[in-house]
């Protein structure tokens, strides 16, 4: 396997387009399926793929004078008042994510999994805020792909060429809020107990904490192989994976360095060393996207890439 797959390298290496290739093609077309945290610009946005319908998490806060908005979250974050994320297990494809998020007088687990094609979120509160909080499920449509998005009064639906995507709460549904800085559909729910999200259908709380734990024990048996490094299988892939996002200027799922430093570099960044290091650890495991960073950071089209 190691020869059949130094042999692949190097043959899209000495192609004058690696990016043109079928091989690669058919890695992107694999990649790009099914919902994870594909945008780089928050860890608590659930994007499907191809079609880039997006559910997005945000918090409001409510003090006696002000309030407060969290429409984006992101890992590492040093401004003043800032979100702080504590990133937990991230599968590459999405079936399981886990994070801690602390925010004004949130403070939060956020997990998530798939049951087939759809996906359930988990918001679990390590304690309820004194003064109250709003969750609020914002839908989008990312990268100008088409679609159209729609509330009604239990749900949120979402139309796209030859799918069509429900979207659901356990939570009581609050009145809208006029004051939200939102261009669509939304559903808002307060912040005072656990919180269920689920796409296909209506699931109730039970229903959605099994699935992610049948999720979570995956990933543990995945990680069992690895004897005492089990652990470190799990962080090496989460590493990678909240860092993982859909680059959409060249169409492609790629390894960043960092979702702070896409966000500084208008979009992605890649860096020297950064990505064939993670190259480097994830070929045991993970070949299909090593091969992708090595061709990622070489190539641009048929150019190379400086190094930032």
């Amino acid at each position: 396997m190691r020869i059949a797959f130094l042999f692949l390298i190097g043959s899209l290496l000495l192609s004058d387009s690696p990016r043109t290739t079928a091989e690669y093609k058919k890695i992107q077309h694999s990649l790009q399926q099914g919902w994870n945290t594909w945008n780089t610009r928050s860890v608590t946005q659930y994007v499907l793929l191809p079609q880039g319908f997006s559910i997005n998490i945000a918090f409001k806060q409510h003090y006696f004078l002000e309030e407060k908005y969290l429409r984006e979250v992101l890992i590492g974050r040093r401004s003043e008042n800032a979100e702080y994320v504590r990133p937990g297990a991230h599968t590459l494809n999405g079936s399981y994510t886990s994070l801690g998020l602390k925010w004004e007088e949130v403070d939060t687990k956020i997990s998530s999994a798939h049951i087939d094609d759809d996906l359930v979120i988990l918001i679990s509160p390590n304690s309820i805020p004194k003064n109250r909080v709003k969750v609020i499920l914002e839908t989008g449509m990312l990268w100008n792909r088409k679609g159209t998005l729609h509330r009604d009064k239990n749900s949120l639906t979402a139309r796209t060429p030859g799918k069509l995507v429900k979207v659901y709460t356990t939570s009581s549904i609050v009145d809208n809020d006029p004051y939200l800085d939102i261009n669509t559909p939304y559903i808002s729910v307060w912040l005072n107990g656990d919180i269920g999200i689920s796409t296909g259908k209506p699931r109730n709380l039970d229903e959605i904490k099994i699935a992610i734990k049948a999720q979570k024990k995956i990933l543990d048996q995945e990680a069992d192989k690895f004897g005492t490094l089990a652990d470190a299988y799990i962080a090496i892939q989460a590493g990678i994976a909240w860092n993982l996002i859909y680059e959409p200027k060249h169409d492609r799922v790629v390894s960043t360095v960092g979702r702070l430093w896409n966000e500084e570099y208008g979009g992605y960044c890649l860096f020297g060393w950064d990505n064939f290091f993670l190259s480097y650890i994830s070929l045991t495991i993970f070949s299909e996207l090593t091969l992708l960073k090595i061709i990622s950071f070489l190539f641009k089209n048929s150019g190379i890439i400086p190094v930032i």
